[in-house]
């Protein structure tokens, strides 16, 4: 007899967006689709994008122009758009936040080129 692979539960739980709370009275889903996660995957990797347009585009793909405008509402500092980012792209991971940042942390201890 062949083997049958239900994985039909572990989709439907895959298949639940992510939540990102900026305060007690807003959040929002984290768009953590494969489309999504491809172009956020190639803005990052984009050298001929500027850094805060990049970090706008993230925010954008990742949460959606409400919430990239309400966010620039709040005049943020970089290190609470870091967090934010760094929630996005442990949500497009399917990792914990803390992961992110610690690889975050190596990536900023490297010496640059």
């Amino acid at each position: 007899m062949a083997r049958v692979y239900d994985i039909i539960s572990r989709l439907e739980n895959g298949n639940q967006k992510p939540v990102v709370k900026i305060d007690a009275d807003h959040e929002f889903k984290i768009n953590n689709s494969k489309a999504a996660a491809f172009r956020i995957m190639a803005l990052a990797d984009d050298e001929n994008v500027k850094e805060d347009e990049r970090l706008e585009g993230i925010i954008k793909i990742g949460l959606g122009k409400e919430a990239f405008d309400y966010i620039e509402s709040l005049d943020l500092t970089m290190t609470s758009y870091t967090l934010i980012i760094n929630a996005i792209m442990a949500a497009i991971a399917d990792v914990e936040l803390e992961e992110i940042e610690e690889e975050a942390k190596k990536g900023r201890k490297k010496p640059r080129k």
